[in-house]
């Protein structure tokens, strides 16, 4: 009887013989990661070889395991597993598979939150190399920085624009398409005066913490600083954009083109993230609801990089422009200098390196 209620508990589900050896090997699974990598890790190819490990090290322990349950039903299996090793291993790690549909989700789940902290750890360094985070006044002067670009291109937009209803010889030659002088000015300034509009939203957004709003005017910011190098670059006609439809712009003006021609300017792992973090709605984008003031600072200098950009896009475009002999007159003349005296002052620091080097030319 008692041998009976032996085998008969042998085949039962149980805390002892199934349940706690399952939930000890997805703990396993859990701790595995961290404890490969170390505190401080910062290597996603780190974390991705220890996930990796770890699932290997599982299917060996629940390879183990299953061997231990069907031990408890049958007798000689451990002398069967060393009579005949290789096969009899192949037996139960194909077994063991079966145990990854409970753990494989738990180290998933793993992977991931510690992907995503290690961004989160990234995100602060490239904030403050020294871990010692931004004061409260760098923040507001980082503000008022874009505010005072919001301010400038603001101008430069409305004087561009007066310039170019009034001034050009678009009506004479019948090559416009609304009336003005000139459809490229009239262009050029609809797209810096959006992008002033769009900076000062940051600004406004920055100071209120909100850092999903701020992602999203910046993935904005970011297709107007391809647009603009676009026309300065002759790539496209700021004249035919403005007189595009909704069609021939999807058409003639897609940002992927853009960024193809631009050689390596604008890169499409960049406008990606732009996309995950301040495009459409994407599971990606609910990290922002809960990401600290430190994230939101990556962000505002992100802007101040895509400023630095355009201001050099715009100087390319006025040295080629009817603008060009006013330049020492007007008060953009020296606009791409004064953006990139502003990143430096305000840089960051990623792993060492300084941030402003990738603006140096």
């Amino acid at each position: 009887m008692r041998e009976g209620d032996k085998v008969s508990n042998a085949l039962t589900l149980d805390l002892w013989n199934s349940i706690l050896p399952l939930v000890g090997l997805c703990a396993l699974v859990a701790w595995l990661p961290g404890g490969l990598v170390g505190r401080g890790n910062l290597s996603q190819g780190a974390l991705s070889r220890a996930v990796g490990v770890t699932a290997l090290v599982a299917l060996v322990v629940g390879a183990v395991l299953a061997a231990g349950l069907y031990a408890a039903i049958n007798e000689g299996v451990w002398a069967g597993v060393l009579a005949a090793l290789l096969e009899r291993a192949g037996f139960f790690l194909g077994r063991s598979a079966l145990f990854a549909l409970l753990w494989g989700p738990v180290l998933g789940f793993v992977w991931l939150v510690k992907a995503q902290e290690m961004n989160r750890l990234l995100g602060l360094r490239m904030v403050d190399e020294r871990g010692e985070g931004v004061s409260e006044v760098e923040v507001k002067n980082r503000s008022n920085v874009v505010r005072g670009y919001a301010s400038s291109f603001s101008r430069f937009a409305k004087l561009v624009r007066t310039a170019g209803i009034l001034i050009g010889d678009g009506r004479a030659t019948n090559t416009t398409v609304f009336g003005f002088g000139s459809d490229k000015d009239v262009g050029i300034s609809a797209v810096i005066g959006g992008l002033a509009a769009l900076l000062d939203g940051v600004a406004d957004s920055r100071d209120k913490g909100n850092v999903y709003l701020t992602a999203y005017l910046l993935k904005q910011i970011s297709e107007c600083d391809q647009l603009l190098w676009a026309f300065a670059t002759n790539h496209k006609d700021a004249g035919e954009w403005l007189a595009a439809d909704r069609r021939e712009r999807g058409n003639s003006y897609r940002f992927k083109e853009i960024r193809g021609a631009s050689g390596g300017v604008f890169k499409d792992k960049d406008y990606s993230l732009h996309n995950e973090f301040g495009g459409h709605p994407s599971p990606f984008a609910w990290q922002l609801l809960d990401a600290d003031g430190q994230a939101h600072e990556i962000l505002v200098f992100d802007a101040m990089q895509h400023c630095l950009s355009i201001a050099r896009s715009l100087d390319t475009w006025l040295a080629a422009s009817r603008f060009a002999e006013m330049k020492k007159f007007l008060w953009f003349r020296d606009l791409a200098t004064q953006v990139a005296e502003d990143v430096r002052d305000h840089e960051f620091s990623v792993s060492g390196i300084p941030a402003n080097r990738a603006f140096r030319k």
